[in-house]
């Protein structure tokens, strides 16, 4: 651009003849300072997003902090109706946004013969109870929330689907309402000697005031 500038100069004095070779030379510095702009902004936006997504899945793999509810050592459940003994719950209720909480239970149970998902663990099941507690003055929307099981590692268990009775992370339509309380259901494949280990996460679709995913498991 400074020589493009300078032939131009050289040109109107009648020391030059290329008008259009500066006029050229102008242009194009511009287009490559506009470009080397670009490059850069784009380049520290790209290292930003890198961050953020490393220290989100850095968060999200890493167990919930016990001192803040999710993860603590869980009590025992009562009995469920499905003929199976007690096996791990939460212990306590677990806050997941402000004046929100959550209580989780697990038993195990056996599919019924119309059921779908329990086919690799020949119909044994854990059967998953939440009670989420609203004491805030507005109802929460608990849609698109999601609910996963796996056993601690790499292994997820598949969610069982029975009619009515559970319907995976579509039961979640249901809101919880102000002052209120709503118990949502949920089943798993997983194998009766598998219940004790398995861990569960939630995924809000919405920050409450207190995060957006919780892990529960048994100590």
């Amino acid at each position: 651009m400074i020589f493009g500038f300078v032939g131009l100069s050289a040109v109107k004095k009648g020391l030059a003849s290329n008008k259009g070779l500066n006029i050229t030379g102008i242009i194009l510095g511009i287009v490559s300072v506009v470009i080397s702009i670009a490059v850069v902004i784009f380049t520290i936006l790209g290292i930003g997003m890198l961050g953020k997504a490393i220290d989100e899945a850095a968060s999200s793999s890493a167990p919930a902090d016990p001192s803040q509810g999710a993860g603590q050592d869980p009590s025992q459940g009562s009995g469920g109706s499905d003929g199976g003994d007690a096996a791990p719950a939460q212990a306590g209720e677990v806050e997941i946004g402000t004046d929100v909480t959550a209580q989780i239970s697990v038993r195990e149970g056996t599919a019924s013969s119309s059921a779908s998902g329990a086919e690799s663990t020949n119909g044994e099941i854990a059967i998953v109870t939440m009670t989420v507690k609203n004491n805030s003055s507005s109802d929460v929307e608990m849609t698109l929330t999601n609910l996963t099981a796996n056993n601690g590692g790499s292994t997820e268990y598949d969610d069982v689907f029975d009619g009515g009775n559970y319907k995976g992370s579509l039961a979640f339509t249901d809101p919880v309402p102000a002052g209120g309380e709503t118990t949502y259901e949920f089943a798993y494949a997983v194998p009766k000697a598998e219940i004790d280990g398995m861990h569960l996460k939630l995924e809000l679709i919405d920050d409450l005031g207190k995060g957006t995913d919780f892990e529960f498991y048994k100590q």
